[in-house]
């Protein structure tokens, strides 16, 4: 086996690898508390946006 052979063995391996984790990540829930923050965001982003347009209302 030449170096070259070697080197693709180790790298089709770690492309294995990298896929496997890559779904294991994908096919893992998120947390609720990671969604209820995000949730908690997206109210913060809606109420500054309401009150950035009651300002310009004003002016």
């Amino acid at each position: 086996m030449n170096k070259y052979d070697d080197n693709a063995q180790k790298q089709d391996l770690i492309t294995e690898k990298l896929k496997a984790l890559y779904t294991s990540v994908q096919e893992e829930e998120i947390p609720d508390r990671f969604l209820k923050m995000l949730d908690q965001l997206d109210e913060a982003e809606k109420a500054m946006s309401a009150g950035n347009q009651d300002n310009h209302k004003d002016g």
